[in-house]
């Protein structure tokens, strides 16, 4: 009867060898899988934020009568221009429909200490079933550009192009998506 030798110490080593090897090559797979898992979402985000963004603003813009140059809400004075945009638009009772010569004002900012906040301000009527309130309308703004569509001034605008680039960070990487839409305003 033979005698069973056991394992010799090349025979282990190279055990150890390919088994780290092995786990070396799960390892990578598992890790770009998480960042591909992050990146995608990350863009997911980006765009589900710009959409939203982009159909709010193009909503308010065509129920709107026209574009003011500047208005002071509570106490802040903004001016319409590449980043602010201020809108005068009728006011609506309950049934959501708008009420005649009576106007509720919005205006759409970037928040002066954090400029990925963009909010919306309403000075609503009295009248008006819209209430008087500052929203935050997103956090992941990248940039955002009003573009007039006017022979001179923001006043005089017959449309507006809103541009929105939105960025969320993911995978290791920061995911952005841009998009434009252009509104008419009411009755222009």
């Amino acid at each position: 009867m033979k005698k069973s030798r056991g394992v010799t110490l090349v025979e282990t080593l190279t055990i150890i060898f390919i088994l780290a090897i092995i786990m070396e090559t799960i390892s990578t797979i598992f890790v770009s899988g998480w960042k591909y898992y992050h990146r995608e979402s990350a863009l997911i985000q980006t765009q589900d934020n710009a959409k939203f963004v982009i159909s709010s603003l193009t909503k308010e813009i065509i129920q709107s009568s026209s574009v003011l140059g500047n208005r002071n809400f509570s106490g802040t004075t903004y001016t319409s221009g590449t980043q602010e945009l201020i809108i005068k638009t009728p006011s609506l009772d309950n049934d959501k429909n708008p009420i005649e010569n009576t106007f509720d004002y919005i205006v759409f900012y970037l928040e002066p200490t954090d400029s990925h906040i963009l909010k919306e301000e309403i000075e609503a009527n009295a009248a008006s079933s819209r209430t008087n309130q500052t929203k935050t309308v997103s956090t992941m703004i990248n940039n955002i550009s009003f573009t007039y569509l006017t022979p001179d001034t923001p006043e005089n605008a017959t449309a507006v192009t809103v541009s929105i680039t939105s960025a969320q960070g993911g995978g290791g990487e920061v995911q952005t998506t841009t998009l434009v839409s252009a509104a008419k305003l009411r009755n222009k």
